[in-house]
């Protein structure tokens, strides 16, 4: 969440437009996600089933990312606090479908976790 924090908000300083920029931190989030869930979260084996059925969820998730923030932030004032809220509930709902996915269809019980 962090990197993708620290990207988003580098990338609207930078003029870039928000959707864009929620994108692009998303992404840059995901790559270090697939990494640390592979290794310390399921402690699973990669391979490339596994890397495509992860980015098969992370698109899938981007997508709802990326529509959750701009939901928000369409709704909310413009600002400072709204531009942070919006960024907290796209984040809730992608990161809880992420964890979701990748603990019932990416990293399953046949490459060393997933459920019993």
């Amino acid at each position: 969440m962090l990197l993708d924090l620290a990207a988003y908000r580098a990338l609207l300083l930078a003029d870039v437009p928000v959707d864009w920029a929620k994108a692009a931190g998303f992404i840059a989030g995901t790559l270090f996600a697939y990494f640390a869930n592979r290794l310390f979260t399921f402690q699973a084996q990669g391979g490339g089933r596994v890397f495509a059925a992860f980015l098969g969820l992370y698109a899938i998730t981007l997508c709802c990312n990326v529509a959750v923030n701009h939901a928000a932030l369409l709704i909310l004032p413009r600002g400072e606090v709204p531009l942070a809220i919006a960024f907290v509930l796209a984040t809730a709902v992608s990161a809880t479908l992420n964890f979701i996915g990748m603990r019932f269809a990416v990293f399953t019980r046949a490459n060393g976790s997933g459920p019993p």
